[in-house]
């Protein structure tokens, strides 16, 4: 029923595409620093990998942005965000 050794394998696993995932985001949020795709997948990343502070201060640049390079709908989402996770 229980494999400690597969669940290890399975977190560590976890672990590793995490930091890929994170590598990525950052890379490409450093490339692209005013698209709203790259800054919100970045974001999306750090809330995944409990880094809440970072997340946020993401989120914000993405609302810092103007209002013509943001959806309307995912400004109202960061702003909630921002919001729920006080």
């Amino acid at each position: 029923m229980y494999n400690p050794e597969a669940m290890q394998a399975t977190l560590a696993r976890h672990r590793d595409i995490a930091r890929q995932t994170e590598r990525f985001t950052a890379g490409w949020a450093a490339q692209e620093p005013q698209a709203w795709q790259a800054l919100l997948l970045r974001a999306n990343t750090l809330y995944d990998t409990r880094r809440k502070e970072e997340a946020q201060a993401i989120d914000r640049q993405i609302i810092a942005l103007p209002a013509s390079q943001v959806p309307d709908d995912l400004r109202s989402f960061i702003l909630h965000r921002l919001d729920s996770n006080r």
